[in-house]
């Protein structure tokens, strides 16, 4: 939570309600964990009708950006996903990581729209 709040909500001047935590129940929670730091790389998924998943809160340690370790969780996540007879993973990517999940297989779908103050695009990726 603290690595999500510093790199998403923070910059932002937002921090988490509690009523949306609450809701992060049902959500699996993956991360990455660097020997001597600690967790440097974090998502959510949430289970979506039609065997589909929302992936949602990926977040980077500035220290550990473009080293792959988004990637590669994301990855793995996929993976899992798969895994469970998931189809297909969606996601609101901010637009400055549209060419980060573009990358990763995953296309636009429709125009931008606004999400925490901020141009966002739904992408979709099939599994």
């Amino acid at each position: 939570l603290r690595l999500r709040e510093a790199v998403l909500r923070r910059p932002l001047g937002m921090v988490y309600a509690p009523a949306a935590l609450m809701e992060e129940w049902r959500e699996y929670h993956f991360g990455w964990w660097v020997a001597g730091r600690g967790l440097v790389a974090v998502l959510t998924l949430a289970p979506l009708e039609e065997n589909g998943w929302k992936l949602r809160q990926m977040a980077v340690h500035p220290d550990y950006q473009r080293r792959g370790y988004g990637r590669c969780l994301i990855a793995a996540a996929e993976r899992w996903a798969a895994q469970r007879g998931g189809r297909h993973i969606v996601l609101h990517a901010r637009h400055y990581a549209v060419p980060f999940y573009e990358k990763l297989g995953y296309r636009k779908e429709g125009p931008p729209f606004e999400e925490v103050g901020m141009p966002h695009y739904r992408m979709r990726k099939a599994l």
